[in-house]
């Protein structure tokens, strides 16, 4: 089966207590990685897991995160074949810089 999914290296210039803030048009789950993400193995360990715990498709989460590691936020469908759009908010006691890594690549499950 195939689950596309976006991969988005993040960075914080402090270390604090961050809300994350998603909307999008698909049912989605999202993950922060640190350090890494691989897509062919899909590693268990991840500091956050969220599958639209609000109304529609939307999520709210917070995640505390270090200065100086790098994180992967993926976001990822719970639909196979399934793509669509999303919006991401990040608020918190500093900025966060945003780098796509990766955009519409698929994994098996």
């Amino acid at each position: 089966m195939n689950y596309y999914f976006e991969a988005i290296e993040i960075n914080v210039l402090e270390t604090g207590c961050y809300d994350i803030i998603n909307n999008s048009t698909f049912n989605a789950y999202a993950y922060i990685y640190k350090d890494n993400f691989d897509s062919k193995t899909h590693p268990s360990i991840f500091l956050l897991k969220d599958d639209s715990s609000l109304q529609g498709y939307q999520f709210q989460s917070t995640v505390r995160l270090q200065n100086g590691i790098i994180y992967l936020f993926i976001m990822t469908t719970n639909e196979t074949n399934k793509t669509g759009l999303f919006s991401l908010h990040f608020i918190g006691p500093a900025e966060i810089s945003f780098r796509l890594i990766s955009k519409l690549f698929f994994f098996h499950f």
